[in-house]
């Protein structure tokens, strides 16, 4: 049982910290808008060469978009990145915070900006927070996910969201590839949290990068980028294209309870 909870003050100063002592941006990336539905959601878009190849950014809570801008530009270039401002978040249009810390909400938002772009299926990748809204659009919408990433995920968190999304972890669609990755110096989601996510859902895999925090593409964005390209080029429709060269293995990893062993150790 996880009896550990996070303070809302904590983790949100903890990421604004983490953004501003991160690296300037890699590129000055063209922000845009979008009106989905009630809401105006502010976005940044980076194409792919490969069509029907799409990753989806979520950040986490009192984030933006730049929490991923270490890593949008070097993300496997066959795949179109899709990172927004959640809703109430960034430059994303206001809301209350009540409605803001609303998973259901933020995953419909979150589903209609893709199909609004053309984006989907679109692998789902989710940092703290956007863990718990990407698990919620996926269940909410199965057709519109190809896979899922969790990044230090607030899953099994019970004082920032409105409802508790740890049941939807039981409704994940059977086969879908999932991979949790973890920094294991997290002082706000323990590792044990990644722990029991991974062993909730068949087949999936650990990824534990050690020396890292809850912020991994800021923090430690080249072991990151290890795993999410990995991932990402193990994905039906990709696998067949032209693969993009591997760097050195930078973490260790762990097969879900429904793969097979890699012989890799969780540290």
């Amino acid at each position: 049982m996880i009896a550990r909870t996070m303070n809302t003050a904590s983790i949100g100063i903890a990421l604004a910290l983490a953004i501003l002592l991160s690296v300037g941006d890699v590129r000055a990336w063209e922000e845009r808008d979008a009106q989905v539905g009630d809401y105006r959601i502010r976005y940044v878009l980076r194409p792919g060469t490969e069509p029907g190849l799409n990753l989806v950014l979520a950040h986490g809570y009192k984030g933006s978009w730049r929490a991923w801008k270490r890593v949008l530009d070097r993300v496997d270039k066959r795949y179109t990145v899709l990172a927004p401002d959640l809703l109430g978040f960034g430059a994303s249009e206001r809301i209350g915070s009540k409605a803001s810390r609303s998973m259901s909400l933020q995953g419909d938002v979150l589903y209609l900006l893709i199909t609004k772009l053309g984006l989907h299926p679109a692998v789902l990748a989710g940092n703290s927070m956007g863990g718990a809204v990407i698990l919620s659009s996926a269940v909410r919408h199965p057709e519109a996910a190809s896979g899922l990433v969790f990044v230090n995920a607030g899953i099994y968190v019970k004082r920032i969201y409105r409802e508790n999304v740890s049941p939807l972890v039981k409704q994940i669609p059977e086969g879908l590839p999932v991979l949790v990755v973890h920094g294991q110096g997290d002082r706000l989601i323990p590792l044990e949290h990644a722990v029991k996510l991974h062993e909730s859902i068949a087949g999936s895999r650990l990824a534990v990068i050690p020396d890292c925090r809850h912020v991994p593409p800021l923090q430690c964005p080249d072991a990151f980028l290890e795993e999410l390209n990995g991932f990402l080029r193990s994905m039906p429709g990709a696998e067949t294209s032209q693969a993009q060269p591997k760097a050195p293995p930078a973490s260790a990893s762990s097969p879900g309870p429904a793969a097979e062993s890699s012989g890799a150790t969780i540290p």
